[in-house]
């Protein structure tokens, strides 16, 4: 009786255990697919940042090439009425 009783326990026990490994496999396996799939689009973010951050970075290059050529301009016709003052006043 009191193997029989043991016997029993033991099946039982082994087909919780084999259930618990089967739902921890699936579990698993889930949560292995989920990371792949955050770390997928956390890659596709990333490089879209990058790429925008890029696109900017070019858009300010090109607009502070103009400006320094605006200021640059500026400059050169503030020199020439500066120059033209002083050359008016020596007259």
């Amino acid at each position: 009786m009191l193997t029989l009783l043991l016997k029993i326990l033991g099946i039982i026990a082994l087909f919780t255990f084999l259930l618990l490994g089967i739902w921890s496999f699936v579990i698993f396996n889930q949560f292995f697919h989920q990371t792949r799939y955050r770390n997928y689009l956390l890659e596709k973010l990333s490089h879209n940042i990058y790429r925008l951050t890029k696109a900017i970075e070019n858009n300010d290059v090109v607009v502070n090439y103009n400006q320094e050529d605006e200021t640059s301009e500026d400059e050169i016709l503030e020199k020439k009425d500066l120059y033209e003052n002083i050359s008016k006043e020596s007259i």
